[in-house]
């Protein structure tokens, strides 16, 4: 019987000896990966229905399931993280922005080569800070769409209004 089982048991012992006569614990599994277990114990019964057992183990896969989300949420902030820190730490300056030129998000390196911060960047227009670039993108930044990126040349314009010649690699990306 289940409550032989638990006294004979190395945990078992340990909770056989303070009254409890049944234990039933469920694998926390993901993708089979063992997350953890979950363990119901009682003092009063020494066994359970089948249908209290599937009951048991539906709640078990609920708590997995949201022990893996957790996890998996903290992967992504974690991912997130690092991709920030190199972004920010990078001595190249990036520049993200939609294709009507409004600037979404830079980095350090693009405040300090346009003596700007990031705050008086983010929401302007491209074409406060591009000086020149080559007639091909004069119709807009669609015209990158559907194209592999691209290198140009161009000139950026700081908030002094003193220009400097830039390497550009422009590029289509997801950015939500």
């Amino acid at each position: 019987t289940p409550a032989e089982v638990l006294e004979h048991h190395s945990q078992g012992e340990r909770l056989w000896a303070r009254g409890f006569r049944m234990c039933v614990v469920v694998p926390l599994l993901a993708d089979e990966c063992l997350l953890g277990t979950l363990a119901f114990a009682s003092r009063n019964r020494s066994s359970m229905h089948q249908w209290e057992l599937d009951f048991v183990q539906t709640v078990g896969q609920l708590v997995a399931a949201a022990k893996a989300q957790r996890y998996f949420e903290s992967q992504l902030r974690e991912s997130e993280l690092r991709f920030r820190s190199l972004a920010e730490n990078t001595v190249d300056a990036l520049i993200v922005h939609d294709l009507q030129g409004v600037i979404l998000d830079v980095n350090r390196a693009t405040c300090d080569a346009l003596m700007v911060s990031r705050k008086e960047l983010l929401g302007s227009d491209m074409r406060e800070i591009v000086a020149h670039l080559p007639a091909e993108y004069s119709s807009g930044y669609q015209s990158l769409v559907g194209k592999t990126p691209k290198l140009l040349e161009g000139r950026f314009r700081r908030k002094d209004a003193t220009q400097f010649t830039v390497e550009i690699l422009a590029n289509i990306i997801d950015y939500h």
